[in-house]
């Protein structure tokens, strides 16, 4: 629990999330506050909108920047909409299905490390980008680049959040494993605590994929965008063309928020997959226990096995795709394949 107490710290600074893990309704500050955060996305945004100007692309690359744009707006609109409104009370339910858990999960002091070692390498890649920012544009990327800023860190602060969750998830996964091994050999005839356990995890699993669904395909989308975008600006520009102090910061951004965002994607598709895994051995199990009873009601142990195959874990992607592993090579490869396909249109 104190792993998302610090994740709703910082969020609730911006909005992001609720205020702490009691805040289930707004005082008439937050909602103030609520407010005031809206307004200026929404003025920010509009004012970053309209001084962008992207004349001087050619139809793919323009096409390309104005829906990297559509998506940015859609991923903050959707943590200020549905996420801060209607979808909120999720938060509370997970929070009460991790308590439940909480014997496992436990305090981890070696995290907020980890939590300010993510931050200081956001803010390592803000840097080289207000540097480089400044360096093109002067002042006048105040103007278009500071909205971005905000919008960056709350796609990263939401995938870290998801790595981190998704973590929480497989740790309890193995725990009901463990568990499920102590049972067989000592063959109970009572399965009724160890059903409520693996029915109260799918659904974590599922509220999980309400709030974090949109934001994966919103992400999954923006990072390819962007991906096509920098490596396409990166085969245009010529070393020569510019200073080699501002080809290095270039080349440094770029690197460093793609890497950065693919390594995000990485994680959450190896710790779902993780998950799945971690089921495969209870399901297998299961079965286990269903072949070596004997002297059991057999069919409370066809019941069980029965209900342990219809509540597998899924880590659903806006009900588009199941994140796993093979979806990496997926993405990199619609991604490589549309690289091609403008290389050859130009």
């Amino acid at each position: 629990m104190e792993k998302i107490g610090v994740f709703f710290t910082f969020g609730k600074f911006l909005a992001l999330t609720p205020s702490h893990l009691y805040n289930r309704k707004r005082s008439f500050g937050q909602k103030l506050y609520f407010f005031v955060v809206i307004v200026l996305y929404t003025a920010s945004a509009i004012s970053s909108q309209y001084f962008r100007d992207y004349s001087r692309s050619k139809v793919c690359e323009m096409a390309l920047k104005y829906f990297k744009d559509i998506i940015r707006h859609c991923h903050t609109f959707y943590i200020l909409g549905p996420l801060a409104t209607t979808k909120r009370h999720y938060w509370f339910k997970m929070i009460k299905i991790f308590r439940k858990n909480n014997h496992i999960s436990g305090a981890n002091p070696i995290f907020f490390y980890y939590f300010l070692a993510w931050h200081c390498l956001f803010v390592t890649i803000i840097v080289i980008w207000i540097r480089l920012c400044f360096l093109l544009l002067g002042l006048k990327f105040l103007e278009v680049y500071v909205v971005e800023f905000f919008q960056l860190y709350s796609h990263l602060f939401f995938m870290f959040f998801a790595c981190v969750l998704l973590d929480m998830f497989r740790k309890f996964y193995e725990s009901r494993k463990l568990k499920l091994d102590q049972m067989i050999r000592f063959r109970p005839t009572n399965f009724e605590k160890y059903k409520i356990d693996i029915f109260r995890l799918t659904s974590g699993i599922g509220i999980f994929n309400k709030i974090f669904g949109p934001l994966l395909i919103l992400n999954i989308l923006y990072i390819c965008d962007m991906f096509l975008l920098y490596v396409n600006g990166l085969m245009k520009t010529k070393r020569h063309t510019i200073s080699p102090d501002l080809y290095i910061l270039l080349l440094s951004y770029r690197i460093g928020v793609i890497v950065f965002y693919w390594l995000h994607v990485a994680v959450m598709a190896v710790l779902a997959d993780a998950i799945s895994q971690q089921y495969d051995e209870i399901v297998h199990l299961a079965n286990k226990l269903q072949l070596i009873c004997t002297k059991m009601d057999r069919k409370i142990v066809e019941d069980f096995v029965e209900f342990i195959g219809k509540n597998r874990p899924e880590i659903d992607v806006a009900e588009f795709f199941i994140l796993k592993r093979s979806t990496i090579f997926n993405i990199l490869n619609f991604v490589i394949y549309f690289l091609i396909v403008i290389v050859q249109f130009k």
